[in-house]
């Protein structure tokens, strides 16, 4: 993990914006929703076959020692109250949803779905990551009103390609 505990604003913005970009290196996806071309498909998608070899049987296991001792520090530093530890709090936890959560979503009774649907929700879920902050998880705010546009259309069409979806 990047020790990003107290960058300075800028600093921090600049560390999001290169994550941002290497998510985008690896997206399938240009951001105007057009499937990439040429050496941009080509890269996308050998990092992306990169990416699920390195990530086989990867499981997030906090560091709970580590994370008492650093903010131990920036608390003896800043003190508990300080606009720093509430920074450094800020980027350095998140909640998460549990392995269970994932495993009754997992086991829901759902129709099969067809591949324009797989595909629209996979294409989405791409644009979106490029945009989710690490630490949050939450999309961030620097999404274009022309990517929110295209993502509402995007929503429309996975919703017209829903099988079971109401008339």
């Amino acid at each position: 993990m990047v020790y990003d505990n107290l960058l300075n604003p800028q600093m921090y913005q600049r560390l999001i914006d290169l994550q941002r970009e290497k998510k985008m290196l690896s997206a399938e996806f240009n951001l105007d929703g057009s499937p990439k071309s040429g050496d941009a498909a080509i890269i996308a998608k050998e990092l992306r076959a990169f990416n699920e070899v390195v990530g086989v049987d990867n499981k997030f296991v906090p560091d709970w020692d580590r994370f008492r001792k650093d903010e131990a520090k920036v608390i003896e530093k800043y003190g508990a109250n300080s606009p720093e530890y509430l920074l450094w709090k800020e980027r350095n936890t998140r909640t998460r949803w549990t392995e269970e959560f994932y495993e009754r979503i997992a086991n829901l009774d759902r129709p099969n779905q067809s591949d324009t649907y797989n595909d629209l929700v996979e294409k989405r879920r791409q644009i979106l990551s490029i945009y989710r902050n690490p630490v949050t998880g939450l999309v961030d705010d620097t999404i274009s009103d022309r990517e929110r546009a295209l993502l509402r259309r995007l929503d429309q069409d996975i919703a017209d390609a829903y099988v079971g979806a109401p008339p």
